[in-house]
Formats: C-alpha cells, sequence, structure tokens
C-alpha cells in the first residue's frame, strides 16, 4: 500500500530462506539481512509483537469475536501509540501527522510520570539481561 521497504530483517526460517523469496526480494531491491542463528534475543522486538498478536486471536475465539476485526483494532491501537523511543507513534512518524483517535491525550506530568516509569523499567531489564 505504501512502498516496498528498504530492508528486511527475518530469522533463518525455510520460508525467509528459499530462493523464490530471496529472487522477490532482489527483483524489488530489498536488503535482506537475517538475525543470528539460536539468538532470540536478536529478533525479540519481532518475537514478542507475534506473541501479542497471537494472544489476540486466541481472546478473539475464546469471545467468539471475529479476530481479524480485533487484531485490526489491535494494530490502529499499536500504530497509533507514542513509542516511548521517539516520543512519537509509528502513524506520526510515518505520515508526518497524528491519526485522529478516540484515545485521550496525556498531559505534559501524566507523560512525564510515564516516561520516568518506563525508564526505570528499561535500566531494570538491562541490568538482568547483562547479569551472568
Amino acid at each position: 500500500m505504501h512502498g516496498l521497504p528498504k530492508t528486511l530483517k527475518s530469522d533463518n526460517a525455510a520460508n525467509f530462506t528459499s530462493q523464490e523469496f530471496e529472487s522477490y526480494l532482489q527483483k524489488n531491491g530489498i536488503v535482506h539481512k537475517h538475525t543470528t542463528p539460536l539468538h532470540p534475543a536478536a529478533n525479540g522486538e519481532v518475537e514478542r509483537q507475534n506473541r501479542s498478536l497471537l494472544k489476540r486471536i486466541k481472546i478473539a475465539k475464546a469471545e467468539q469475536q471475529d479476530w481479524k476485526t480485533e487484531i485490526r483494532k489491535y494494530l490502529f491501537a499499536y500504530r497509533t501509540t507514542p513509542h516511548s523511543t521517539t516520543g512519537k507513534s509509528p502513524a506520526e512518524m510515518f505520515f508526518g501527522r497524528k491519526l485522529r483517535t478516540q484515545f485521550p491525550e496525556l498531559d505534559g506530568e501524566e507523560r512525564d510520570h510515564d516516561k520516568i516509569k518506563k525508564s526505570n523499567y528499561k535500566t531494570y531489564a538491562d541490568q538482568k539481561s547483562t547479569v551472568i
């Protein structure tokens, strides 16, 4: 819908290493980067997102809802929520403007409190990951 990516990062699964897939990437000028085998942290963001998506599908099925509709709602929420690293949502970064949502905007004090909490969580996680 919005063009081809410049790069694609994937693990070494068979569906990402086939000649047909590599040929498609090459024809479209997409650089294919592989994560390190047997090193899940290298692909952690994708694995975490996949886990969240699968959880949403399971919840939708358990509540007898249309899982496709629920995934669209989840992705809209994800794409319109500001990230702690950039301070902007993926949609805002992509389109150069905020998308209109039903979510209330955080005021300055709430935003600062949220940023401090996330920073504390990151510091804790970083310390845990470096301890051997």
